[in-house]
């Protein structure tokens, strides 16, 4: 007796955590008001900082920093780029995976080879 009630227990935990995580993957408890495609979202950051070598719009707070940004950085808002300091730095790391990717691809085939 004492094993359905762990199991109906347990049952009615996991029903729980379902209806929770299906409410939540689509949006219903947890509202975004700006849901951007993400592949878009790095196309327009690297456009920007291809088209863009100096600051557009830069803050007053800014100046006081030693070096120049690099020219993704320039998307972020504090330089006068459209972009959030959030997505900027999405993109950035997304770079570094695909470079360390990209190294460990070349890497396994030159082993390959020999």
């Amino acid at each position: 007796a004492m094993d359905w009630v762990v199991g109906g227990f347990f049952s009615c935990i996991f029903c729980l955590l379902l209806t929770v995580h299906f409410c939540w993957t689509h949006k219903w408890l947890l509202k975004d008001s700006q849901t951007i495609n993400a592949y878009s979202t790095v196309y327009m950051v690297l456009a920007y900082a291809w088209k863009h070598k100096y600051p557009e719009r830069r803050s007053a707070l800014t100046f006081w920093e030693e070096g120049l940004p690099s020219r993704i950085d320039l998307g972020k808002r504090k330089y006068g780029g459209p972009f959030t300091v959030e997505q900027v730095e999405d993109v950035k790391t997304l770079i570094r995976i695909l470079c360390v990717l990209a190294a460990v691809a070349i890497t396994l085939v030159g082993y390959g080879a020999s």
